[in-house]
């Protein structure tokens, strides 16, 4: 997956809107699973998160917003780069760093991850670099 540039959804403040290119990943499971509905399309892959947060990794918060239609709904935009990259350096200037191991968004605890479980609200995080998704599962919602 190749990374795209941010577009002006949330708030339109979002220091990240139009300025940086990355991948978005829902990271808030729907009762331990996968949710079964998307506004983003039919197709999901599972990417396991240690292949993208890893100890060379920083995490900065980018966004809290509500959607118009969907008041009850709320969404965090996480931001994750590799260290010392151009997205890191922007990220650094314009962003809140956060705490990898303490922050209530999404930590890493021990060999696994934790994310926020509070009733509406959704956690995403936007990679900026590129994914291989080659060979891992795919899962399609059917009508």
């Amino acid at each position: 997956m190749m990374p795209q540039l941010k577009d002006n959804g949330g708030d339109p403040r979002c220091p990240i809107n139009g300025r940086l290119k990355g991948v978005f990943f829902g990271v808030t499971p729907w009762n331990g699973r996968l949710p079964t509905k998307s506004p983003f399309g039919d197709t999901r892959v599972v990417v396991p998160l240690k292949r993208l947060f890893d100890d060379s990794a920083r995490l900065y918060f980018a966004d809290f917003y509500c959607m118009k239609d969907q008041r009850k709904n709320h969404y965090v935009i996480l931001v994750l780069t590799k260290k010392d990259t151009k997205a890191d350096n922007f990220c650094e200037k314009h962003l809140i760093r956060l705490d990898e191991r303490t922050n209530v968004f999404l930590r890493k605890e021990e060999s696994t991850y934790k994310t926020l479980r509070q009733g509406n609200v959704w956690v995403e995080v936007f990679y900026t670099d590129e994914v291989d998704i080659l060979g891992l599962e795919q899962y399609r919602r059917h009508k």
